[in-house]
């Protein structure tokens, strides 16, 4: 039984390796062995990626200006390659009540301005965040940080109106 139990063994491991001894005629009664070549496997090559383009830099502070956190969407984002300026646009719902909508615009403000210089955008040397009325479009407030200021700058630690003071905020007198 056990001599059984061995032969069925190596002829499922010769039947799985692919190689099954054709049937010999001996008149010995010795068995004899078979001699088997080990399974050859082509090389496999990696498959070829396409190279990824590089983000631009006026989608890269578009995407950072749209994930920040904001009240709002960022509505458009432009890069000035001359001045290494982004900026971004964003239409502001106002509420009608100052008490609200100046602190929202300089958390708005400082969440933008934070994202942007704490993710270290290559080609970046200025951020301008220009607030408009989303009912009719006239500018509400703009905020302008250049990188030295920026670089100074504990944003784990600042409230938005220490961010606001160190990007020369303006508002507009219909918030004053």
């Amino acid at each position: 039984m056990k001599k059984f139990l061995i032969f069925a063994l190596v002829a499922i491991a010769l039947v799985s390796c692919g190689e099954i001894a054709a049937p010999t005629s001996t008149s010995s009664s010795t068995p004899t062995a078979q001699a088997t070549q080990a399974p050859t496997h082509a090389p496999t090559s990696k498959p070829t990626q396409a190279p990824t383009k590089p983000v631009s830099i006026q989608s890269q502070v578009q995407q950072l200006a749209q994930k920040s956190g904001t009240y709002t969407h960022a509505d458009t984002a432009t890069y000035d390659t001359q001045f290494k300026e982004a900026s971004i646009t964003e239409s502001f719902p106002l509420t009608g009540d100052t008490s609200l909508d100046v602190p929202r615009i300089k958390s708005d403000a400082y969440a933008i301005q934070k994202a942007i210089w704490q993710a270290h955008v290559h080609g970046v040397d200025a951020v301008m965040i220009m607030f408009n009325s989303d009912a009719d479009g006239t500018r509400l407030a703009t905020c302008l940080l250049d990188s030295r200021p920026a670089a100074t700058l504990q944003w784990a630690s600042i409230s938005p109106d220490q961010a606001w003071t160190a990007c020369n905020g303006w508002l507009s007198p219909s918030l004053s």
